[in-house]
Formats: C-alpha cells, structure tokens, sequence
C-alpha cells in the first residue's frame, strides 16, 4: 500500500525505470482517490502510450517542489497553473511561480476535480497575484479555466474571471469575463498589446468549461 501521505509515490516512463516529474495534488488512501499530473517524455498518436505508478517503499521521502522529478519540472512550458485546492488562503502557483493571495472571502468548495475556490458574491472577493514574469506574458498566450456561473450579472455589466492589465512595452493585457449585453449573455475573451500584432500568429486561445 501507499503511505498516506503518498510520499513514496514514483512514476516512470514505459521501460519501467526512468521516472518522470510528477506532482501529486491530493491523495488520500481512504478513499483511493487522488489528483496527479505527470510530464510524458513522449505520447503516441496510433498506439498505446504506457507509464507506471510506484509506491509502498516506507523509506521513500517526497520530492520538493524544485527536485528534478519534483512538483515545478511538470510545468515548464507554463507560466501559471492553479488547481484550487488550498480551500483557504494562498493559493499556490504549481510552476514555481506567483502565487495568488486572498482579497475577501474565497472558500474552498468541490469542483469539477477536487477542490474548487468559491467567490461568493464576487465584487470585493478575488483572488489575485502581484505584477511580476508570472503574469508580464509578452509572447503567445493560452488561458483554460473550469468555471461555474452562480450568478448572472446585471444588465450591460460584466464579471470578471480572469484579467489582466498590460504593464509595459510589449506586454499583452488578457481578460475572460462574463458579460450581459442589453440582456444577451456572452462569455467574452480576448487579449491586446500596444503596438501590432504579428501576422500569421496565434496569440491566445482560451478555453471554457461550465457544469452544473
């Protein structure tokens, strides 16, 4: 069996010895469930991709978030990525980089995989990061996020999910929000940055998810 803690959880690529980076969001043997995310070194197109799960070595430690099979080598093609389950508090930026701070009351709740955080009534509730590299994007840009509507917002006023304002030369500004144009309802994205952009370039795709 795992430990509780999953300390000695290991995963490989398909020869069954050389491990990858992993980060292990939430386990719990209780209730055999988990959240993990792991690097694939490569995934086919046209046949099965095969990677293993190690555990019940009771000598085993836990990676630290930097190690080289450690929590932030997952993410390195990412400039931020939050999965929500703190519940309370900080939430932590899993790439290594700014974390998001409370502004408010931001609960945790379920979400759609695991813990979600929950604004409540919006407005004065948020969460937020402080200016930096984090959020200072200045090439291509992608956002994805799982989000629930529990309010709508009023007549011709939006709500905010994501934003971001340009802050220097060549920065992009980025925004997700949800929007009532004289009673028709639209989730509207988009991003900007001074100057032209490049032609022939994809420069933000973002995703969205709603469930009820």
């Amino acid at each position: 069996n795992a430990s509780s803690t999953g300390a000695d959880i290991r995963v490989t690529e398909s020869d069954e010895v050389t491990e990858t980076a992993f980060e292990l969001v939430s386990f719990a043997t209780t209730t055999t469930r988990g959240e993990l995310h792991f690097m694939a070194d490569a995934l086919a197109t046209t046949s099965t991709s095969t990677f293993y799960i190690y555990y019940g070595n009771a000598t085993a430690t836990a990676y630290t978030a930097t190690d080289t099979y450690g929590r932030n080598n997952v993410w390195t093609q990412y400039n931020a990525v939050y999965h929500m389950d703190e519940g309370s508090g900080t939430r932590t930026n899993s790439t290594g980089g700014t974390n998001l701070s409370v502004a408010g009351s931001i609960s945790g709740t379920t979400g759609k995989i695991g813990t979600g955080s929950d604004a409540n009534t919006g407005g004065t509730n948020y969460l937020y990061g402080e200016d930096g590299s984090t959020f200072d994007i200045t090439a291509n840009l992608m956002m994805s996020a799982w989000v629930q509507i529990q309010t709508q917002p009023a007549l011709n006023t939006e709500k905010f999910l994501i934003g971001k304002d340009t802050g220097g030369a060549n920065q992009r500004s980025y925004v997700m929000n949800y929007y009532d144009s004289a009673g028709t309802k639209q989730l509207r994205q988009g991003v900007s940055k001074s100057g032209n952009f490049s032609t022939n370039a994809v420069y933000s795709q973002i995703t969205y998810r709603d469930w009820e």
